[in-house]
C-alpha cells in the first residue's frame, strides 16, 4: 500500500484527540476501578449491609421522593466537583469522586445480584447503568472543567507563574453553569424512567 500524508495526517490527528481527551480517558478508567474494586470486595457484612439497607428499603414507585433523591445525589456529586475546581490544591484529588462514583455504583449492582440472582442484572440493566452512565457522562466533562480551573489557580499562587492571562474565570462559570443544568436535567430524566419502569416491573 503506497505512503499517504492524508492518512499519515488522519493518524497524527487521531493521536492528538487521544492525548487532548486524557483527563476523561482517565476519570472513566478511575471509574472503572471503582467498580472493580467494590465487586471483589462486596460481602455479606454488617458495613455493606447498612449500605445496601437505603437501596432496600428506597420507595421506586413515590415519583416526588425519588426526584428528590436522584436531585440531591446528582447535585450533591456536582456540587463537590465545581468546589473541589476552586481549590488550589483540588486537582490531584478530583478523580478521586468518579472512584467512588463507581465503588457505590458496583455495590448498587452488586447488591440487585444478591437480593435478585440473574434477574438482578436486568434490574442494573434497566434502573442503574442508563441513569449512571448519564450523570456520569455530565460530571465527567465538569471535572475536566474544575481541573483546569484547579491547575490554573495552583500555576497562579503556588508555582507563581503568569497564568493570569490564561485564566478565564468567566468561561469556567459559564461551563459550570452548563454542566450544573445538565446535571439536573439528568436527574429529572433519570427519576422520571426510573418510576416509569418500576410500574413496568414493580420492583
Amino acid at each position: 500500500m503506497p505512503f499517504s500524508i492524508e492518512a499519515f495526517s488522519k493518524d497524527k490527528n487521531i493521536g492528538e484527540m487521544i492525548v487532548e481527551s486524557k483527563e476523561y480517558l482517565f476519570s472513566s478508567l478511575c471509574y472503572i476501578a471503582g467498580l472493580l474494586m467494590s465487586a471483589l470486595i462486596y460481602t455479606d457484612s454488617p458495613v455493606f449491609g447498612k449500605i445496601a439497607a437505603g437501596f432496600k428499603d428506597y420507595n421506586y414507585s413515590n415519583f416526588t421522593a425519588l426526584v428528590l433523591y436522584t436531585l440531591a445525589v446528582g447535585l450533591s456529586v456536582y456540587a463537590v466537583t465545581v468546589l473541589m475546581g476552586t481549590c488550589v490544591l483540588g486537582f490531584p484529588f478530583l478523580n478521586a469522586i468518579p472512584l467512588m462514583c463507581g465503588f457505590i455504583t458496583g455495590i448498587r449492582t452488586a447488591f440487585f445480584y444478591t437480593e435478585n440472582g440473574v434477574k438482578g442484572f436486568g434490574y442494573v440493566l434497566l434502573l442503574i447503568a442508563p441513569e449512571t452512565a448519564a450523570l456520569m457522562t455530565v460530571i465527567i466533562f465538569c471535572i475536566d472543567n474544575s481541573t483546569q480551573l484547579s491547575k490554573s489557580l495552583f500555576a497562579l499562587s503556588i508555582k507563581k507563574e503568569d497564568a493570569l492571562s490564561g485564566l478565564n474565570l468567566k468561561m469556567h462559570l459559564k461551563k459550570s453553569c452548563i454542566y450544573g443544568i445538565g446535571v439536573t436535567l439528568v436527574c429529572l430524566l433519570n427519576a422520571t424512567s426510573m418510576y416509569l419502569l418500576n410500574q413496568l416491573i414493580h420492583l
